[in-house]
């Protein structure tokens, strides 16, 4: 009887697209496993190459390895760098096609999600800096900006009048 040969499957060898990569991830991401989704994504990282993702992120590759180790545990920014280096542009594809699709006829941009989280999170009682972390905001000029109508809305004179 001939013994059977198998071969290791590695799943970032499978993830040619973009919209490939962004499949895995959002089926990950609905196992809602914060240790699953950081193998994932180390994993389209992997399938781009990390010399090239670690460039494009302004990472070192030291440090993207490291983040994407499986005792990795990356700050919010360090992903925030790391799925701009993948392809920022898949992200600003799903927004105008979720956005079509939705019937919005204007143009939407990832940039307008980021906007959007700026505005919820000040209007659910978030702080400038609670905002900054969870945006990767560097500064808080911008999100100062953006939240200004959240804030206006809850803020004194929204209460008495």
């Amino acid at each position: 009887m001939a013994s059977a040969t198998t071969e290791r499957f590695d799943v970032a060898d499978h993830l040619n697209s973009p919209d490939e990569a962004i499949a895995y991830l959002d089926a990950v991401l609905e196992e809602g496993d914060d240790r699953l989704l950081l193998l994932a994504l180390r994993d389209v990282v992997k399938s781009k190459g990390f010399a090239s993702v670690a460039k494009r992120s302004g990472l070192r590759r030291e440090t993207l390895y490291q983040a994407l180790s499986e005792d990795g545990n990356p700050r919010l920014s360090t992903l925030h760098s790391v799925l701009g280096g993948i392809n920022g542009q898949s992200v600003g594809r799903r927004f105008t096609a979720a956005a079509r699709q939705a019937g919005i006829s204007r143009r939407l941009t990832a940039h307008s999600g980021r906007v959007g989280l700026v505005s919820e999170l000040t209007a659910w009682g978030a702080s400038t800096t609670e905002v900054m972390l969870a945006g990767a905001w560097k500064t808080a000029r911008m999100v100062s900006h953006y939240s200004a109508g959240a804030r206006a809305e809850r803020g004194a004179v929204a209460k008495y009048f």
